[in-house]
């Protein structure tokens, strides 16, 4: 079974990704990392909260104990980034959304 960690996956566009994939590949397991903040709704995966193949983590990315107990649980095979702040009100999270990527 082929591992994916999604990043900001409660988010608009990460939930309509993860609900994608999960449809259109029944081997795939999706590790959903997402800080809940602002943009996240746990409600766009709500069709998919009991599902075996998604499991959710509420978790900063720029949390390095928290995402280095992520990827040695669930050893992804693939990174797919949609975790992002609102540039317009945070003038460090340009630094902090790299910075979470990075590590």
């Amino acid at each position: 079974m082929i591992a994916m960690l999604v990043t900001g996956g409660a988010g608009f566009i990460g939930s309509n990704f993860i609900l994608h994939e999960l449809a259109a590949h029944p081997d795939l397991r999706i590790v959903n990392v997402d800080a809940l903040t602002y943009a996240g709704n746990l409600a766009n995966l709500s069709s998919v909260a009991q599902d075996p193949c998604h499991a959710f983590i509420q978790a900063d990315i720029t949390n390095q104990a928290a995402m280095s107990a992520v990827f040695t649980q669930y050893n992804p095979n693939v990174v797919v980034n949609f975790a992002a702040r609102r540039q317009a009100s945070c003038a460090p999270c340009p630094r902090k959304d790299a910075r979470g990527t990075m590590e």
